[in-house]
């Protein structure tokens, strides 16, 4: 039971988040209008304060069956007119049609309210299961509403070379939808059936874990695609603002005779290694760039010393007073750099992020995580969906 009603408060809070993020950027998303973001938090929010309740109030009472099926009623009409903005591409909010679509809902609603409040019965009637009755009709009807105007819009137009990626991703996305609202329907089905033959209320768990799990699985899926998560329209200039990371050694190194040795050590060196300086630089960047030296794990500064014939001591001087970074900030970016050339070229179609970390030199996943979002300014699987978007929408 606990876990029931944790997941009840996971579900909620998630949503609720998901919900308010979606709505900044809605005005440029064509996947997410008004009306889903108005469904997502309507029903979050009834999850979460259930949650809260369940969680923190042990005397609360629960619901009804009657009462959390006539909550479908109101959310219903939220989801075909998601689905009949989304087939028609309408973008606005449209007050009049939102109003002509909930004068019914809200009768119902009304209704249902009065009746299982001041438990209005007959000797030979029940209104309860009348009006239960018109709940699953009244969803029923909304459901086939939707189905129909998705499908025909939708699921069953051919594709243009242009648009097949968005138009693959949007069917599997109303498809998903449609999946979820059907369970939660049948799941309102299944409590009148037996609410009729049993005449009694299911417990808890016959209802409440349909909806939060469904709840779970859209906002996942919505987090999983920035296409759906941020819209065409900012994921494009997102994509063309980050989609490369060019290593630039000349933010790296600064030339200059300048240079004041602060000990009589680096004072003897000064003479033998200014002259070579740009030498030594040119090698550095040939062999880290073509040699992929920077990716083994173990590697020091006695290692690229040895590998270009440099005495160790010219290359601490040279890190010393012709470097804006120490060695080891030039491995993080560099190994950052390998990172990023392996994601190109699809090295996380058959691998995981952890294995690209340790491919690359990092000793786990964590500080490859930290030193990828300081370098390039995302995660990486953010870079990873953003340059994978981007092939597939172009």
């Amino acid at each position: 039971m606990i876990l029931l009603k944790i997941l009840l408060f996971i579900s909620g809070i998630l949503g609720l988040i998901v919900s308010i993020i979606l709505s900044k950027n809605y005005k440029s998303n064509k996947i997410i209008n008004i009306y889903f973001i108005l469904f997502l938090l309507i029903v979050s929010l009834r999850q979460l304060i259930i949650g809260i309740h369940y969680l923190y109030f042990e005397n609360y009472s629960q619901d009804s069956s009657f009462e959390q099926s006539t909550f479908l009623i109101l959310v219903l009409p939220l989801i075909y007119l998601y689905f009949k903005n989304l087939s028609m591409e309408i973008e606005s909010f449209n007050g009049v049609e939102f109003l002509k679509i909930y004068i019914f809902p809200v009768l119902l609603f009304a209704t249902i309210c009065y009746q299982t409040h001041f438990m209005l019965q007959h000797e030979y009637i029940r209104y309860d299961l009348i009006l239960y009755l018109i709940q699953v009709v009244f969803s029923m009807v909304y459901l086939f509403l939707c189905f129909e105007k998705i499908s025909k819009k939708k699921w069953l137009t051919k594709e243009s070379s242009t648009k097949k990626f968005q138009n693959s991703l949007l069917r599997k996305w109303t498809k998903l939808l449609t999946i979820s609202i059907l369970l939660i329907a049948i799941k309102h089905l299944f409590l009148f059936i037996m609410k009729i033959f049993n005449n009694e209320e299911p417990a808890l768990f016959t209802y409440h874990p349909v909806t939060s799990i469904m709840i779970l699985i859209i906002c996942f899926k919505i987090l999983y695609n920035p296409e759906i998560f941020y819209g065409y329209s900012f994921l494009n200039s997102k994509i063309n603002k980050n989609q490369h990371f060019d290593l630039r050694f000349d933010n790296i190194w600064h030339i200059s005779n300048n240079v004041t040795p602060k000990n009589q050590q680096d004072k003897a060196l000064q003479n033998k290694i200014e002259s070579n300086i740009l030498k030594y630089i040119e090698q550095i960047e040939k062999t880290v760039l073509e040699n992929d030296l920077l990716a083994k794990s173990d590697i020091t500064i006695n290692d690229i010393a040895n590998k270009l014939n440099i005495p160790k001591s010219h290359l601490i001087y040279l890190f010393k007073y012709h470097s804006n970074v120490s060695f080891i900030e030039l491995k993080k970016t560099v190994r950052v750099y390998y990172a990023t050339k392996l994601i190109h070229d699809n090295f996380l179609k058959a691998n995981t992020l952890n294995c690209l970390s340790k491919r690359v030199g990092f000793s786990s996943y964590d500080p490859f995580y930290r030193s990828f979002k300081e370098v390039t300014g995302n995660s990486p699987i953010e870079y990873y969906n953003l340059i994978r978007v981007n092939e597939l929408t172009n």
